[in-house]
């Protein structure tokens, strides 16, 4: 029996190259609510007429939804993209590209004292080890 729940869960996606907007229109496809943020507003507006809500900020985007993927163009993007955006509560998924020092770097990151209370989580084929406060045993979790 399939939990409509998990099977619908809303998400929001940051990012919106080839990669990220491939992943939009599977999870539009699947049923999933889905919000999107991209540097360049344009890139978003196909996605808005086949389903998806479109936020004017990562900000906004990020208050949509507990699920967040992150599909940026580099690791020094996350940064900027995030800064200031309140991750509190958030399960974070990153699908950015990037080399696996840049990858330890960021699992460190997550796991400061001053990083906020939200849960990251690795990419199924990611080697970075976050912390995570539950299994995730569905995709997206």
């Amino acid at each position: 029996m399939t939990d409509n729940a998990t099977a619908h869960r809303p998400l929001t996606l940051l990012g919106l190259g080839d990669m990220g907007t491939a992943l939009a229109r599977t999870w539009l496809g699947a049923g999933h609510p889905l919000t999107v943020w991209n540097r360049t507003p344009a890139k978003a507006e196909a996605l808005a007429a086949e389903g998806a809500a479109v936020a004017a900020t990562p900000a906004a985007a990020a208050s949509a939804n507990t699920l967040i993927v992150l599909c940026l163009l580099d690791d020094a993007s996350i940064g900027s993209v995030l800064d200031g955006v309140d991750l509190t509560g958030k399960d974070l998924v990153n699908l950015t590209t990037g080399t696996a020092a840049e990858g330890r770097a960021r699992a460190a990151w997550a796991q400061e004292p001053t990083a906020p209370p939200w849960r990251s989580r690795p990419a199924p084929a990611s080697s970075a080890r976050t912390r995570a406060t539950r299994p995730c045993t569905t995709w997206p979790c």
